[in-house]
């Protein structure tokens, strides 16, 4: 299982330009539009086992060309499993991704492409002056590419949110958070992580190419996470991902309302991890 999901990431590293260059290639020169937001997540080599799982994976993909001839389309995708092995918690093993697409290749196409992955495990029993700890590996990538500025945009956006909390009085304990965004052209580019304390990192990198009509950026972490704790305690761990791709032509109207319409299912996932994090920086 380490060695498939380790080439899996090494995969997804090198499929990100190959991609965004073979589709463009394939584009009309004059209006090609590509976004790309894909994000993928593994915790392994558990101290304790869940008593519980859980996993869910939506997706959200709308593609037009209001021209009525074919030139737009939009792929959402999303993967979630946690395998926990009774007896070895070591073996157990949690992995999701999500990734979305969206590509326009006349001067009238709108695409969105959403995608969202979760795990979650549930009564975590840490005994007394005992410990939990597992390892985590996680990769955000964010690509986009417009041919002319004037006749078209691109956004990718993205989001990792690992959370641990304390079960019975649902107390968020710990945290890693990544925020990225790419908006080509003329929007906001951005790439953030944030932890609290008992992360303990063998990788960190941000990696971001902002400006002119190609972007990207990637988010690479890895590491260990361990706390102690005084008394027996319960614990919940989740790792959700957000993920959207769209590419529009300047001021349509028809596609702003279905961005605003497919994008609410981003955009209120999206508040409510922000949600915690307030609560956490009150703290």
């Amino acid at each position: 299982m380490k060695k498939y999901l380790g080439f899996a990431k090494r995969l997804l590293v090198l499929a990100t330009p190959v991609i965004a260059s073979s589709l463009v290639a394939t584009t009309p020169a004059r209006a090609a539009t590509f976004a790309l937001s894909e994000a993928q997540f593994v915790l392994s080599n558990f101290s304790i086992n869940p008593e519980d799982v859980l996993v869910d994976t939506e997706t959200f993909s709308n593609a037009i060309s209001f021209s009525g001839q074919p030139g737009a389309s939009a792929d959402a995708n999303a993967e979630a499993l946690f395998f926990p092995i009774e007896g070895d918690p070591k073996k157990s093993v949690a992995f999701n991704l999500s990734e979305s697409i969206a590509i326009g290749s006349r001067t009238d196409d709108f695409a969105i492409a959403e995608s969202t992955a979760t795990i979650a495990g549930f009564s975590f029993l840490v005994p007394k002056g005992g410990t939990f700890s597992f390892d985590f590996d996680g990769l955000l990538n964010l690509a986009t590419f417009i041919h002319n500025s004037s006749l078209g945009s691109a956004v990718a956006d993205g989001i990792i949110a690992l959370t641990i909390f304390e079960e019975n009085s649902d107390t968020l304990l710990d945290f890693i958070f990544v925020d990225g965004q790419i908006a080509t052209s003329g929007g906001e580019d951005f790439l953030t992580l944030s932890n609290s304390d008992n992360f303990f990192f063998t990788r960190q990198s941000l990696t971001k190419l902002f400006g002119g009509n190609e972007e990207f950026a990637q988010a690479d972490l890895a590491g260990r996470y361990s706390r102690t704790f005084a008394e027996p305690t319960r614990l919940r761990l989740e790792e959700v991902k957000f993920n959207r791709a769209l590419v529009k032509v300047p001021d349509n109207t028809n596609g702003l309302i279905l961005m605003i319409a497919g994008g609410m299912m981003f955009v209120l996932t999206k508040t409510r991890v922000f949600k915690f994090l307030i609560s956490a920086n009150r703290d």
